[in-house]
């Protein structure tokens, strides 16, 4: 922000010089504070102001050192030179700044914000909220820390060193009346803009300007300044004894800013705090969004070259292979499917799963060499994609704000809200993606939009992704707080407001919503360790280191000096590291964050949106075979139940066949020749289940038997005729039997040699 403003500040400066002109013209012209540091660094006169003046050289080098902002130095100087200048002119305490609180009714406008002030807003009357509101009384105010740190330290330490000042100079001690917005309670820009306009019915995000001036610093302006109401007067906002009609200051989270600087007068800050990222503890996933980029991640390891190169083996190898593996291997199909069938085997066996083994002598050779080239290739890829991917492939992470700055992940901030592009356009810088905040498109936004819009502003190269709300935390629809716990989830709740940290954790109307937040460092680890405590889980972390350092200050109306005893009371009161000691105390620094967003693998690890191409491919390939296969499946069922009906025929056929088998056995010899009949039809029907060059060798087999068996039918007849002849020369008796014997055993072989030679 100061290289930012120091550009600006060369412009600036040729209109307005910074001359000894007094405190009062520092704040309208703070952008030319860093040339004005450099001509009057070493101006200071010596003596006793001297003394009391700290070195404004210093004093840069102090705040550039710790990177704090360009504001820190304007307010410091600011009180250097008013309190120089009214006590070398002042002796009396009619005109003593220190004196001013003194004796006097000081009215505080202040808003909700944990853990810095919280209150219960119920408990308030008329804007007025009394010790019981923050969860204190009036006994133990001073020790009491249920109204948060801010509350806490104004009344422990900043009111006793204030009443010590006023006791050295023997005047009374003040009292503190604490007030809010009669509107949005939790707004911190709301309050400047009170304490700017001068009353406490103010009610607009947009600051009340007239001719660049605050309402309460011009003269006859119904809510000018007049300075702090006298003890037991002003008791209310519209009781008429209070010398001004405003509040006397507004404390809370009040960041000290720039464009705040040009409004109200600030005291030295109280505590530095820094903005903390959030985001959902799971790593926001853009498969789809990404995908033109991450299609072709996966081919990224090789040049486009080499995996021409790959394609041109695969094929030579694939031709190889059908000239020579395809007309003798049993593996390949035949016809035209050896096509993609040869093409299929050379692809697995690049990845490493070859379908077939070749079976001649030069096919095996041709495998050897794919093999071998498919190894080298694999060990290859697999040694050079994770680097690549991880290195140069890689999708865009959310890792910290810087990751915001190209509009690749979105933010939510309290900011404006717009009609449209083209309304964002004229008045903001950046994308505009809705939300739903409230204010108008011309109010000033929360510290967090004023910070996207000055680095827009300072680079043409930054353009951030936003989403705007009303407010860090959920409302109901009648406008109370909605408070996020384990019986309480508001994404489920019906017409609720979502906060920035529930739109990151809910989205918007069932969209993703928002990737990230940011918000002040104390606020966010509160927030953070309440709702791990109510539900013990960290649905949102923070990630990536705190960033804008600011201080937070007591902010105070331009025509006063209360700024300065504050200022006094601020440093002697913060001195030796009190707040920090709070911070701790309330366990609102970084190092108490439960909720810290761990990435397991360090960076190391492929995330899901860098191999989606391979997902996409892989997904393609089954919808292509899905699609293939039931084009197939048509076919083949036709085909199947054609061939269901043939078989449920032979089948019925058979049944025919065996049930005349059965008959046929039972039936009277007459029925001898219709048996023989049904077994030829039998053997007919059964033809097609024969393996027709087994028949023939069996009937080739059978020939020959039945003519040897012929052969000896005809040895047997002529032996029956010699027997005959023989006959006839013999006896009469038991040779004559013997022969019947012998002729009746001869016709039976021959009558049965002849029945089968017929079969």
């Amino acid at each position: 922000q100061m290289l930012a403003y120091d550009v600006r500040a060369e412009e600036e400066v040729k209109q307005s010089q910074l001359g000894s002109t007094g405190a009062s013209d520092f704040p309208t012209r703070i952008h030319t504070m860093p040339k004005y540091l450099e001509q009057h660094a070493d101006t200071s006169e010596s003596g006793d102001t001297d003394t009391q003046q700290i070195s404004v050289r210093k004093t840069m080098a102090i705040v550039r050192r710790h990177n704090l902002q360009l504001l820190f130095v304007a307010v410091v100087l600011q009180v250097q030179m008013m309190g120089v200048e009214s006590q070398s002119s002042c002796t009396s305490s009619s005109c003593n700044p220190m004196t001013l609180p003194c004796g006097k009714n000081l009215r505080i406008l202040t808003h909700y914000s944990a853990p810095f002030v919280m209150f219960d807003a119920t408990l308030c009357n008329k804007q007025k909220c009394p010790p019981i509101a923050f969860g204190c009384s009036e006994a133990n105010l001073s020790s009491c820390k249920n109204g948060g740190l801010t509350y806490y330290f104004v009344n422990r330490y900043l009111k006793e060193q204030l009443n010590t000042q006023c006791q050295e100079l023997k005047l009374s001690n003040s009292t503190f009346e604490w007030y809010i917005a009669s509107t949005d309670i939790s707004s911190d820009n709301l309050i400047v803009n009170i304490l700017c306009d001068g009353r406490f019915n103010f009610t607009s995000e947009t600051p009340p300007l007239q001719n660049g001036t605050c309402p309460s610093a011009l003269l006859g302006n119904p809510g000018y300044y007049k300075g702090p109401s006298p003890l037991s007067t002003c008791t209310s906002i519209d009781d008429k004894s209070c010398v001004s009609p405003g509040p006397d200051m507004i404390i809370g989270s009040v960041q000290i800013t720039l464009n705040r600087l040009a409004l109200l007068q600030f005291s030295s800050p109280y505590a530095t705090i820094q903005q903390a990222l959030v985001t959902k503890q799971s790593v926001p996933i853009y498969v789809f969004r990404d995908i033109g980029t991450n299609m072709y991640n996966i081919f990224g390891p090789f040049d486009v070259f080499l995996w021409i190169g790959i394609v041109v083996e695969c094929c030579i190898i694939w031709i190889l292979f059908l000239i020579i593996e395809a007309p003798v291997n049993h593996g390949i199909a035949k016809g035209l499917n050896s096509f993609p069938d040869t093409f299929y085997w050379v692809f697995t066996t690049l990845v490493g799963g070859p379908d077939k083994a070749p079976e001649t002598t030069g096919g095996k050779w041709i495998f050897c060499a794919h093999t071998l080239f498919s190894i080298i290739i694999a060990a290859t890829y697999t040694g050079a994609v994770a680097a690549f991917l991880t290195s140069s492939a890689g999708a865009a992470q959310l890792n910290d704000f810087s990751s915001l700055e190209s509009g690749a992940f979105t933010t939510v901030v309290v900011g404006p809200a717009c009609p449209d592009t083209a309304s964002w356009s004229a008045n903001w810088r950046g994308t505009y993606n809705g939300g739903n905040s409230k204010y108008s498109c011309s109010s000033t936004g929360s510290v967090q939009f004023e910070y996207l819009q000055l680095l827009q502003r300072s680079s043409s190269s930054i353009s951030f992704s936003i989403f705007t709300t009303s407010g860090l935390f959920s409302k109901y629809a009648n406008g109370q707080t909605l408070m996020y716990s384990k019986t309480v989830d508001p994404c489920s709740v019906k017409d609720a407001q979502l906060g920035a940290f529930d739109m990151v954790m809910c989205g918007i109307n069932g969209s993703a919503g928002p990737d990230s937040m940011f918000a002040n460092g104390p606020s966010v680890v509160y927030e953070l360790t309440r709702r791990f405590k109510e539900t013990g889980s960290c649905l949102l972390a923070t990630k990536g280191s705190q960033f804008n350092p600011s201080g937070l200050g007591i902010g105070f109306p331009f025509n006063g000096e209360l700024q300065i005893p504050f200022s006094v009371a601020v440093l002697n009161a913060s001195s030796n590291g009190l707040v920090e000691n709070l911070m701790a105390e309330f366990k609102v620094r970084n190092v108490d964050n439960p909720c810290v967003y761990v990435d397991p693998g360090k960076g190391k690890t492929l995330t899901l949106p860098e191999m989606s191409g391979l997902f996409v491919i892989t997904f393609a390939g089954f919808l292509v075979a899905f699609l293939q296969a039931i084009f197939e499946r048509y076919f083949y069922d036709k085909e199947l139940k054609q061939e269901q009906e043939r078989m449920e025929l032979e089948n019925a056929e058979m049944d025919v066949v065996e049930e005349c088998e059965v008959e046929a056995s039972e039936a009277p010899a007459s029925q001898a020749s219709e048996d023989s009949d049904l077994t030829v039809e039998k053997m007919h029907h059964e033809e097609h289940n024969l393996d027709y060059g087994e028949v023939n060798e069996y009937l080739d087999d059978l020939i020959q038997q039945t003519n040897r068996i012929k052969a000896l039918a005809q040895k047997v007849v002529e032996q029956r005729e010699r027997d005959k002849n023989e006959a006839k020369n013999t006896t009469e008796n038991e040779p004559q039997a013997n022969g019947h014997k012998t002729m009746d055993w001869a016709g039976s072989i021959a009558n049965v040699f002849s029945r089968t030679t017929d079969s």
